[in-house]
């Protein structure tokens, strides 16, 4: 018996030939001979989505210990900022406001702003949806937006960054990253990249870098990772 498809509504239902184990955190999967493998309408398939279920979850044990351990890892970002990405005046530098164990970006944001660079941060327009990136100076009003993420308020100016320094739960040397799943980033990288030239760089502590990690066909890679220690160009 081979392999075969079918559809079923929206979803692509493909059958594996074999049994497939999986230990993780979250405990042991089986697919058997003959099992359903789902695909959604992302083109996702579901033995990505356990392989990422469980690299998330020790990314995130990592990066909140890495973030205990070292307060400072923000600072350190700005001085490993390589010449080749410092962005020149009145560039647009899209950065953000920090949730959780997330690494600071602030103090590149500012340092970026006391060379007349532009900061914006981003805010999320809805379910399934882009990104959008607004203005923002240092005494703006922000707004607590969905998953606690602080905005800039909507008479904030709308604009197209050149730069985004992009959030992460994990990444690895050839540019793959892992979010929170919800896949705004890569709607939104994949937007930019449409439209015209952008780079995104990664911001990591070092306990976030995989060897590898798996990555589908709609996932947006990164250009660059910085992290305290390291600075990734990927492709070389």
């Amino acid at each position: 018996m081979g392999p075969w498809s079918q559809i079923r509504g929206a979803h692509l239902t493909c059958w594996v030939r074999q049994a497939i184990r999986f230990d993780g955190a979250g405990g042991t999967a089986t697919l058997s001979f003959g099992s359903p493998c789902w695909m959604d309408g992302t083109g996702e398939t579901f033995l990505a989505k356990i392989e990422k279920s469980n690299v998330r979850k020790a990314a995130l044990i990592a990066r909140s210990d890495a973030w205990a351990r070292h307060k400072d890892a923000g600072q350190h970002l700005v001085s490993m900022f390589p010449d080749a990405l410092w962005p020149p005046i009145n560039c647009v530098v899209a950065s953000y406001f920090p949730i959780g164990s997330e690494i600071d970006p602030r103090p590149l944001a500012e340092t970026f702003m006391c060379e007349q660079v532009k900061i914006a941060l981003p805010v999320l327009a809805g379910p399934n949806l882009p990104v959008i990136f607004r203005r923002w100076s240092p005494g703006d009003i922000l707004d607590r937006g969905p998953f606690s993420v602080l905005e800039p308020t909507a008479d904030a100016r709308v604009v197209v960054p050149d730069l985004v320094l992009v959030p992460l739960v994990a990444a690895d040397r050839a540019g793959g990253r892992l979010g929170y799943g919800k896949g705004y980033y890569d709607r939104t990288l994949a937007g930019l990249r449409a439209a015209g030239p952008v780079r995104a760089i990664g911001l990591a502590f070092d306990e976030q870098i995989f060897d590898e990690i798996a990555i589908e066909a709609h996932d947006q890679p990164l250009d660059w990772i910085i992290t305290p220690t390291q600075v990734i160009k990927i492709g070389e």
